[in-house]
This record gives C-alpha cells, structure tokens and sequence, in this order.
C-alpha cells in the first residue's frame, strides 16, 4: 500500500527520477456543522510528462472512510452494489480523475455520530493488489 498526495489544496509536485506519475488529493472540509452534509472528493492526477494509461480495480476502485478514535464510523463502498471489474483509464499529462462522495454524518448502523474530531481518508485500488491512500485528514463537526 502507498500513501501518496497531500492533505493541502494542491496534487504534490512529480517528485524525482522513479517516482509515481500518480497522485491521489482527498478534497474534503475541515470542519462542519452537526447534520450537515459533508461532500467529500477524491482526486486521482498523472502529474506526470506522458499519457497514463491506469488500470483501476475492485468493488469499485474508490473508496472514502471516516474514523474517529482509530476506530471506523462510515465507509461510503460499504452496502453498495456494485460490479467488480477491472477498468483501465487514460490519463493524459495533468488530467485528473473525480470520485464525488457524501456522508450524512450517520455511522454505518444509520445513527447521527456526535459532535467531535474525525480523521477521513480516500483509498484507490489500482491493478490488483496494489492500493493508493491519501494522507489522513481532520474532519471537526461542530459549531
């Protein structure tokens, strides 16, 4: 598994010789109010100088996971029906992917989850077995 991207607003620079053409960038708010929806984003860019062509994997190939206390509280794949298939995407140089997701601050048994400090993390699955994860972000739902 990698962690690759930044918890900022911007994809990291290409890094040096060797180093992935991929970065993935969770986009997702710092803070929110208690029931408000929270609209969160997951980015995948070929910073790279050549088209990409990306093979993408599993059930499906994104996913966005919410914590709190190292404990998980929300999944957005977990109860979806989807189709597991391998999918292969052409990114040409600075194109990037969007994978659009909204959690209604409800755990995965459907409870409201309380006001506190969150950590909220994007995952991509490219060609099998291999995972990119986006560093960690704070989420606060409060005032």
């Amino acid at each position: 598994m990698a962690t690759f991207g930044s918890a900022g607003s911007g994809f990291p620079d290409g890094g040096g010789p060797g180093s992935s053409p991929l970065a993935v960038r969770l986009e997702a708010p710092a803070r929110v109010p208690p029931g408000q929806v929270v609209r969160l984003t997951l980015k995948l860019k070929n910073t790279g100088a050549a088209r990409l062509e990306q093979p993408l994997g599993g059930r499906p190939p994104h996913d966005i996971v919410v914590t709190r206390d190292g404990t998980e509280v929300w999944r957005w794949s977990k109860g979806r029906v989807v189709q597991d298939v391998l999918e292969l995407k052409t990114l040409r140089p600075g194109e990037e992917l969007a994978f659009d997701a909204e959690w209604d601050q409800r755990d995965e048994a459907g409870r409201p989850v309380p006001p506190g400090s969150y950590v909220v993390k994007g995952i991509l699955r490219t060609d099998p077995p291999e995972t990119l994860e986006t560093k960690p972000r704070a989420l606060v739902i409060g005032r």
